[in-house]
């Protein structure tokens, strides 16, 4: 009986029918697989570039800083931290005597978690990504802020009462949103120089982030802690919140992804039928022959389903390798 399948197996693999049912077959995997690994690594990229908007895996935006509850519930987690602080002030120049509405933008040391800001050493100049961040006394602003207030760098603007030193070009921050904030020039502080500005006081309008990245699992859990203390001026902070033109973006491409990956299913489910029928109108008579010749019932099924399962496996594994070295 086994001569008998092993000789069923091979006239039945000379026909023409069962080879493009094999390679319908094959084909359909392999482009499905290779479609669905590279909507995998898209996503894995987007998801991380989606990350590198908001400079962090968790971001909590408030209009007044952490409550001590918060704030403990916060260090009862190992999460790196850092923060920053936005608000609006008149900078001016007493060497030219100019004075621009900008966006100031206080940041701790650790910032960004995620991402990397981008300067230039000379307005217009050649840029590079840093992890660094402007030194107390220091101040990194845009190209709007020079040519509007008519000063070169190493001079000095006045935000507040604090005189800072410009000392680089911002070129590029990793979340820089769509908000108001974002069409006023942006100058870029310490932290530890915001006290000294005193412009920041009790009701003025300021918004605060609290940025945290770590384990996946962690963040979840300090996700739902938190949600219970959240007030009404505190939020999560999401790529669609942060960045709507990213979000859309996004959006769209994973759309496509799944319209594409549905499509090359559709095609194999399609092309496999039709092959499926040409293959079974070609067995029928050699199965028809065989139970003449006294193939009893249980050994027809095992017949047909034998070469059937067996070629399409065959046809299916050699699909996932070929989809896997075309990713």
């Amino acid at each position: 009986m086994i001569h008998f399948y092993q000789n069923l197996l091979i006239r039945q693999f000379r026909q023409n029918s069962i080879r493009l049912f094999c390679f319908a077959i094959a084909l359909a995997c392999a482009v499905t697989f290779s479609i669905g690994l590279l909507g995998d690594r898209l996503e894995q990229l987007f998801d991380m570039q989606a990350k590198e908007v908001l400079a962090a895996d968790m971001v909590i935006q408030s209009s007044t800083e952490l409550n001590e509850l918060q704030t403990q519930i916060i260090q009862s987690f190992s999460l790196q931290e850092a923060k920053t602080l936005v608000f609006q002030s008149m900078a001016n120049s007493d060497a030219t005597n100019q004075f621009l509405l900008s966006s100031i933008k206080a940041v701790s040391e650790a910032y960004p978690l995620l991402g990397e800001l981008q300067i230039s050493k000379q307005l217009y100049g050649e840029t590079h990504a840093t992890k660094e961040v402007p030194k107390e006394g220091e101040a990194w602003v845009e190209d709007r802020v020079l040519n509007e207030l008519n000063i070169d760098l190493n001079e000095f603007i006045n935000v507040g009462e604090k005189a800072f030193k410009v000392t680089r070009v911002l070129v590029y921050e990793p979340d820089r949103g769509n908000s108001f904030y974002s069409f006023t020039p942006r100058i870029l502080i310490n932290w530890q120089d915001v006290e000294a500005t005193e412009v920041v006081q009790p009701g003025s309008r300021v918004t605060y982030r609290y940025l945290y990245v770590g384990d996946e699992n962690e963040i979840d859990s300090l996700k739902e802690r938190f949600s219970s203390t959240l007030q009404l001026n505190q939020k999560f902070v999401s790529v669609e919140s942060a960045n709507q033109s990213l979000s859309n973006t996004l959006d769209r491409a994973y759309r496509f992804l799944n319209v594409t990956a549905l499509i090359a299913v559709i095609l194999g489910a399609i092309a496999a039928g039709l092959v499926s029928y040409k293959y079974a109108n070609d067995m029928t008579y050699q199965y028809a022959l065989l139970r003449c010749l006294g193939l009893k019932s249980k050994q027809m099924i095992a017949a047909i389903l034998i070469p059937f399962v067996f070629f399409t496996l065959i046809a299916i594994a050699v699909g996932f390798l070929i989809g896997g070295l075309m990713h």
